[in-house]
C-alpha cells in the first residue's frame, strides 16, 4: 500500500484567546516512505507531529492519509490516535 500524507492545517497555541502564542499554518503532501522535518526552533515542527499524529485538533484544515480522512475540522471527523496506524 502506497504511503500518501496530505494536510492543510491552521492551529493556534495560547493561554489567551486574544493574544495567541504561536500560530501554525502549512499546507503539504508527503509521498515518501520516510520525511524528515527540519526547522529553526519554535518553527512548529512539534505541533506539526501533534497535529497529524491526532494529539492535537485543528482549527481549520484536514489531514489525510492514503485514502482515509484522519482529521477534518469542517466534517467533525477526528479519528483517535490509537487507531491512525500511523508512527
Amino acid at each position: 500500500m502506497p504511503n500518501h500524507l496530505s494536510f492543510d492545517l491552521y492551529a493556534r497555541r495560547s493561554t489567551h484567546q486574544e493574544q495567541p502564542r504561536f500560530v501554525l499554518n502549512m499546507q503539504g503532501s508527503f509521498k515518501a516512505p520516510i520525511t524528515s522535518i527540519c526547522g529553526a526552533s519554535g518553527a512548529g515542527k512539534s505541533t506539526l507531529l501533534a497535529l497529524l499524529a491526532g494529539l492535537l485538533k485543528p482549527m481549520h484544515g484536514f489531514v489525510c492519509l492514503n485514502d482515509d480522512t484522519l482529521t477534518d475540522a469542517a466534517q467533525h471527523i477526528y479519528i483517535p490516535p490509537h487507531l491512525r496506524q500511523v508512527g
